[in-house]
């Protein structure tokens, strides 16, 4: 057997062990009667549908003024803006769950406030992908409608006629990151919204009813298998300026983009400094604080390291079609139900907790990834590998002299974002390591008591640290290609 094809086994293997796992040990399942099922399915669809059209509308405002900004700024203060207004998704949920509930007082804890941490987190990402769709689909129109002299509303209404099949993709993406979502109902929910993620969680913390756990996960990987296999091409960056096309434009679009990216900076600022003080007053948390970070920085960087070898396991079995759509399809299981299973697994070791949370972190998380950039670049690579083939080229030669070369400044940035997920990850966390042995477990746990400003500053720790871990990651991209390239 080639090593290519053994590659491939081992990364399909790896990624179905949840549901192999599921089956081996609880072969029974059943669902909820019909009156808690259909109170779950309309509660994760409500929440899903109003964040996606929420985050949609604003992210559309949001790119009008972006286009709008680009003539006023330069280069690089638009990629800076750029950067900012996409962190809130970016970031772990912890960071803008935070914020939210320091400055909304009182919180609307329910499917209010749900809707509105998940439509303010993807609205940035929906701008930015509909800054570029404008720009490839609707300049020409635009400029064609300026010089001839129709109105605005003319230009949107056949506008919106180019664009319906890109909301639905841009719709159906952020609907399933909504409808997958266990951080945000677990803590915005405030015990008030069930959703398929939480009832998951629910029916084995609290009725240790495996068999229900199980089917509602079938029941929601199956529907959201649905929307996984829609193809969804991402249109390339324009960057050809807007100068006669002003109805693309919004200058109250560009005001709100700013005022929200410094907004939210800002009182993190603030509540960070204010948060430090009560570090120090609280007796003792300044201590556990810092007993906590060698472990997380040591799980985070194992995260890191495992994403990146995988990476390069799939780039090393390319090209084939097959794998590719393995995982552009691959769902993961609940997050809630991946992190029992894994807790319920015979003990290996002493503190073998850590291990499974890494393993289980890496299984969810890998795919995301995988499509966040990966494949497409992968697939930018097929005609050199293809020519490469044929002039002989086995897959280590390939791997090495090609793909190598022009996919570690990539991979390397994707491991970081892994590390930097795995560093404010509290859910998973939650439920296979018991005790707030984490950065993110201590802040969730501190936010959990209301002392916000605490876990503020812990937070704060984790976006430093998690900048460090940007560095390491960029230290091994440069040992890797000294060495190997």
């Amino acid at each position: 057997m080639s090593s290519s094809k053994t590659i491939r086994i081992f990364l399909i293997a790896l990624f179905l062990a949840p549901y192999l796992l599921l089956l081996t040990h609880w072969n029974h399942f059943s669902l909820p009667p019909f009156e808690e099922l259909a109170w779950i399915f309309k509660n994760s669809l409500i929440q899903s549908i109003l964040s996606s059209v929420i985050a949609i509308a604003l992210g559309f405002w949001w790119a009008r003024g972006l286009l709008f900004l680009e003539q006023k700024l330069s280069p690089s203060q638009n990629r800076g803006l750029e950067f900012l207004i996409l962190l809130p998704n970016f970031l772990p949920a912890l960071f803008l769950l935070l914020i939210l509930l320091s400055v909304i007082t009182p919180f609307p804890f329910g499917l209010t406030g749900v809707i509105l941490v998940h439509a303010l987190m993807n609205a940035s990402l929906a701008a930015l992908f509909l800054k570029d769709i404008l720009k490839k689909k609707l300049r020409s129109l635009a400029e064609l409608c300026w010089v001839e002299g129709a109105s605005s509303v003319a230009f949107w209404k056949e506008g919106f006629r180019y664009l319906r099949g890109d909301f639905f993709w841009l719709f159906a993406f952020i609907f399933i990151l909504c409808f997958c979502s266990f951080a945000v109902p677990l803590i915005a929910g405030g015990g008030k919204v069930t959703t398929f993620e939480v009832a998951i969680y629910e029916k084995i913390r609290t009725s240790t009813d495996w068999g229900q756990a199980i089917g509602l996960s079938y029941l929601q990987f199956g529907f959201l298998l649905l929307f996984s296999f829609l193809p969804s091409e991402h249109p390339a960056p324009q960057r050809e300026r807007l100068e006669r096309a002003p109805y693309l434009k919004s200058v109250s679009g560009g005001v709100s983009a700013i005022l929200f990216s410094f907004f939210w900076i800002g009182v993190f600022l603030w509540q960070s400094a204010t948060g430090f003080a009560k570090l120090l007053q609280i007796e003792g948390l300044w201590r556990e604080t810092l007993r906590v970070i060698p472990l997380s920085l040591f799980l985070s960087l194992g995260v890191g390291f495992a994403i990146l070898a995988l990476l390069f396991l799939s780039a090393y079995a390319f090209p084939d079609s097959w794998l590719k759509r393995f995982f552009l399809g691959f769902v993961a299981p609940s997050t809630a139900l991946l992190g029992f299973v894994f807790l319920f697994l015979p003990s290996w070791f002493a503190g073998d907790e850590f291990l499974k949370w890494m393993i289980a972190f890496v299984i969810l998380i890998f795919a995301p990834l995988y499509r966040w950039g990966w494949v497409q670049r992968l697939e930018g690579l097929r005609g050199q590998v293809q020519v490469a083939r044929t002039m002989g080229a086995d897959a280590r030669m390939i791997f090495q002299k090609i793909l190598l070369p022009q996919t570690l400044d990539l991979a390397c940035r994707l491991s970081a974002v892994a590390s930097l997920w795995a560093l404010g990850d509290f859910a998973l966390s939650k439920m296979i390591i018991s005790r707030p042995a984490t950065l993110a477990l201590m802040a969730e746990s501190l936010m959990s008591s209301y002392r916000i400003e605490g876990a503020m500053a812990v937070t704060a720790l984790i976006l430093f640290f998690g900048f460090i871990l940007f560095l390491v990651f960029r230290g091994v991209e440069n040992v890797i290609r000294r060495k190997f390239v």
